[in-house]
């Protein structure tokens, strides 16, 4: 998914794993990117999708993603669909790493925080 749906324009105007982006004109299809490889020997060209892919395909790769997320760390995601801030500090990461073992203090956690995160957005301290 990020090799074919990568934004080049999002990373500065260049292809990842390219030392340049080039762009061969391929009437009745238009402007095709290509990467150039390393070689100074015997230099290659690639095309960079080599199948079509619908983005109802790139969704549901999406969707299984969030299942499996859901069902491997479900604090964690229960978190990120909070809309809550992830923080990646050791104290975070220990408050939630207990959580897994503590479903109520999890709980109880995440209602905290979100509290607090609301006093904050309006101004209520």
């Amino acid at each position: 998914m990020v090799e074919a749906w990568r934004n080049p324009y999002a990373h500065g105007g260049f292809e990842k794993g390219h030392g340049s982006t080039v762009y061969v004109h391929v009437p009745g299809a238009g402007a095709l990117q290509i990467g150039l490889s390393a070689s100074r020997a015997r230099p290659s060209l690639s095309l960079g999708i080599t199948r079509s892919i619908s983005i109802s395909d790139v969704f549901a790769l999406f969707d299984e993603i969030d299942e499996w997320l859901a069902r491997s760390w479900p604090q964690g995601f229960t978190w990120i669909e909070s809309g809550l801030e992830v923080r990646f500090d050791a104290a975070f990461v220990d408050e939630i790493r207990l959580g897994r073992r503590d479903e109520e203090r999890f709980r109880k956690f995440l209602a905290y925080t979100e509290y607090r995160d609301d006093q904050i957005a309006n101004m209520d301290y």
